[in-house]
């Protein structure tokens, strides 16, 4: 994708809720398919010191592994508006 594009992500039953589904927020019911639609924001290239497409696959997640534990200090730090920066891909 490129930043600014659309798409549509489908996660089939098996995948998402399972046979039980979930009755608390959101309420899904039992074997239901999920479907996202996500816009890509953009990229930061820098903050690894390397450019995402060069980076390897278990690099890649490394580096979302890494924002994701920042995100979740910050967050418990009570610094809500941090945390979300922190989790966002620019």
């Amino acid at each position: 994708m490129k930043a600014g594009e659309h798409a549509l992500l489908h996660v089939g039953w098996e995948l998402g809720y399972g046979k039980e589904g979930s009755f608390s927020f959101p309420n899904v019911p039992p074997m239901a398919d999920l479907v996202y639609e996500v816009v890509l924001i953009g990229f930061d290239e820098t903050k690894e010191g390397k450019a995402r497409s060069d980076m390897t696959v278990e690099e890649r997640i490394g580096a979302a592994d890494r924002r994701k534990m920042d995100g979740n200090a910050l967050f418990k730090e009570e610094k809500l508006e941090e945390a979300m920066h922190s989790m966002k891909w620019p």
